[in-house]
């Protein structure tokens, strides 16, 4: 991509690490373990504040550390995401408190990308840039998903209501393809035609896979995968590069795309067709997540070349920093996912310091508060 590429940014995905990143998670320079911390640095996950929008925004706080990113969420309000520890980074699920999920002994980083209805979550584990990562499952209890014959490490980015797991994994021979894990097994499912990797950011319901593959030796292009074929969803304008971030129910894909050889929009996929979704006054847009009823989440650059997050509905992109009260302390960044409730979680700054939020909808009577 042009500016990015939304899944290894610095500040991924999908579905996607954020603030804190994939490359930071595999310097490793932290340990294991599991249970729940407080917040020791950086703004407290407390107090309230009332404005007039009717929307809450709580900070998910962070596993002793500084820093934390809200990747994703669940139907039933649960997030996951990554955050600091005292020496590290590792993956947390968030239902009004934080939890630490641990990692694995050997690969002592972890980051949380994805969770199902059921609770489920999915991620990695990380020691350093020069050993694989290693894709895991939770429920309960950490667990490797494994890779490929002979493989050397995956990355799960994604997973449905059915427990079906997308990602990228590390082959034999040094690729790196895009799988799914149905029954405890990793399937590659190759790359577009004149790619040599690929990797998946979401899946549905229905076992529609999205993401991105390489087509030549310096291009990438969205996919689409129906469990046979893999099928290039192409670019914006005369952009070159594409990626397919996430897909609803309805088979609505979304992600981002070059509209020249400068510049990427968010993008939104409907039956044949790619529509731009514009940005919020600047150059650039990343489109994250949707969901059942098309609200898409993502970040977009503003006219003075400031990352806000947002949510588009109805053909209409709406800053959610618009939704806050200006001594909120908050400026959010970037969302990264939305349920079907409305509830959006992303990265922001709040008071100076990068932190998860969830900014849930109004109900007939709530007004806004700020935690």
């Amino acid at each position: 991509m042009n500016a990015r590429q939304p899944n290894h940014r610095t500040k991924t995905g999908g579905a996607l690490l954020s603030t804190i990143g994939i490359v930071s998670l595999l310097t490793g320079c932290g340990g294991g373990g599991g249970g729940s911390s407080a917040p020791s640095t950086g703004p407290t996950a407390g107090g309230s504040q009332t404005g007039g929008s009717g929307y809450t925004i709580v900070d998910v706080g962070t596993l002793g550390g500084s820093t934390s990113s809200a990747n994703a969420i669940n139907n039933a309000g649960m997030v996951v995401g990554i955050a600091d520890t005292p020496g590290g980074e590792h993956a947390f699920r968030w239902q009004g408190s934080i939890a630490d999920l641990g990692s694995f002994t050997d690969y002592p980083n972890s980051g949380a990308t994805a969770v199902n209805t059921s609770g489920a979550v999915v991620g990695g584990c990380g020691a350093d840039p020069t050993i694989p990562p290693q894709a895991f499952l939770y429920q309960g209890t950490l667990s490797k998903l494994g890779s490929t014959a002979g493989g050397s490490g995956a990355w799960a980015d994604d997973i449905n209501d059915s427990g079906e797991v997308v990602g990228y994994v590390i082959n034999a021979d040094g690729s790196s393809h895009a799988f799914t894990y149905t029954g405890g097994t990793i399937t590659d499912i190759g790359t577009l035609s004149g790619g040599d990797f690929s990797e998946a950011f979401g899946i549905n319901g229905s076992g529609q896979v999205v993401g991105y593959s390489g087509v030549n030796d310096t291009n990438e292009h969205a996919f689409l995968y129906d469990g046979s074929t893999m099928r290039d969803l192409g670019t914006l304008g005369s952009g070159a590069n594409s990626e397919a971030q996430a897909i609803n129910s309805a088979g609505v894909v979304v992600g981002s795309a070059d509209v020249d050889s400068a510049h990427t929009h968010a993008f939104l996929w409907q039956s044949g067709s790619m529509r731009d979704l514009g940005t919020l006054g600047g150059t650039d847009s990343f489109a994250y997540a949707i969901n059942t009823s098309g609200s898409i989440v993502g970040g977009a650059l503003d006219a003075g070349g400031d990352e806000h997050a947002f949510v588009s509905s109805g053909g209409a992109m709406t800053d959610l920093n618009t939704l806050l009260p200006g001594n909120s302390g908050w400026v959010l960044v970037e969302a990264h996912g939305i349920n079907d409730a409305g509830q959006i979680v992303g990265d922001g700054i709040h008071n100076g310091v990068d932190r998860g939020f969830v900014l849930t909808p109004p109900t007939r009577s709530s007004s806004f508060r700020i935690f």
